[in-house]
């Protein structure tokens, strides 16, 4: 039997899904089954020595689209397998228009509140469809499909498997440092997940001045120019390092690894610093029962949290508002949990 594990969000989203990834795979693996994971490429550095998946396939860059070459191109990558399992809660229509046009004889695994997004019935997708709409974080939600399926998962915890570290490389930038220090990710891939650059320009102050630490700013290329306006602003403070856009995130990880907090958007780094024992905060753009046509479990903040012990979710006063989180309750937070710590 060849079974398809369909995930084509982003980095966060897939380090969370690692957890149903493993259980899936210790549940149904056996010398007859092939278990294939299908996600977008630029993930696959994240994931790529993931031992639980039998093949990693990918899906086209950019964002899903309706179009029928891209839907076409969905569904081809579908047919061929005998289950096609779909363990994010709320996929894009592209998804549920290629899972329509497959042929019916294959076994369809997903949720049901699918409805809320496209207004199809998943009843006449699935061929096991699963209601659930409890609040809960984003590792344990694909889990309830593992139990809806008769199997109880042996552990939650999640984990990154990417490439080893450039070891010299990441001495070379800790050598830099002359103290503690804390990381920063400005990283996002949506411009209503990023703090505004002032407020981390006044964090950086905060950390420096107050708390007498270091800064080590990450990102992604998608950010360059916020990482080089940043240094440029701040000026010639000590034990500050910019490396957005400069080193791979294998590297990144390592890096985080030896900081004494990870603080940043809610994106994929920030996801992938959970998988670091340090104490993560992460700057947020949900906030509870804000939507009207929407269900509370999808702006429910601790639903994206990182998904560790030591972690806190700073939250807007209004939805998709990041500017209103104030760069006093972000300092504040660091501070408690340094203390704790």
């Amino acid at each position: 039997m060849r079974i398809l594990i369909v995930r084509i969000d982003g980095i966060g989203d897939n380090v969370m899904n690692t957890a149903f990834v493993r259980e899936f795979y210790n549940c149904y693996k056996n010398k007859d089954t092939t278990i294939d994971l299908l996600i977008r490429p630029y993930v696959y550095p994240v994931i790529k020595n993931i031992p639980y998946i039998d093949n990693i396939r990918f899906l086209w860059d950019g964002y899903l689209r309706t179009e029928n070459h891209h839907v076409n191109k969905l569904t081809k990558a579908l047919i061929g397998y005998d289950w096609v399992v779909s363990p994010r809660w709320g996929p894009d229509i592209g998804l549920v228009t290629a899972l329509v046009g497959v042929n019916k004889s294959i076994r369809i695994t997903g949720f049901k509140s699918i409805t809320y997004d496209t207004g199809i019935d998943p009843y006449s997708i699935f061929t096991d469809c699963i209601n659930c709409t409890d609040i809960i974080h984003e590792v344990e939600k694909p889990i309830k499909l593992l139990n809806y399926l008769g199997y109880k998962e042996s552990s939650l915890s999640i984990g990154c498997f990417m490439d080893k570290p450039d070891d010299m490389l990441v001495d070379s930038i800790l050598s830099i440092f002359s103290k503690k220090f804390v990381c920063i990710s400005i990283a996002s891939l949506s411009n209503v997940k990023r703090w505004p650059i002032d407020r981390y320009k006044s964090l950086i102050h905060y950390i420096h001045n107050n708390l007498n630490m270091g800064v080590l700013i990450v990102g992604g290329e998608d950010v360059i120019h916020d990482g080089a306006r940043l240094i440029a602003e701040l000026g010639n403070i000590k034990n500050v390092v910019n490396t957005v856009g400069q080193i791979s995130i294998n590297n990144m990880y390592e890096l985080m690894k030896h900081s004494v907090c990870i603080v940043g958007n809610d994106s994929g780094p920030i996801h992938i610093a959970s998988c670091t024992g340090n104490p993560v905060i992460s700057i947020s753009q949900f906030k509870t029962n804000t939507y009207d046509n929407l269900l509370d479990c999808w702006s429910e903040p601790t639903r994206h949290a990182p998904y560790c012990k030591n972690s806190y979710t700073i939250s807007p006063k209004y939805v998709n508002d990041i500017n209103t989180v104030s760069t006093s309750a972000v300092s504040l937070c660091l501070t408690k949990m340094l203390n704790e710590d």
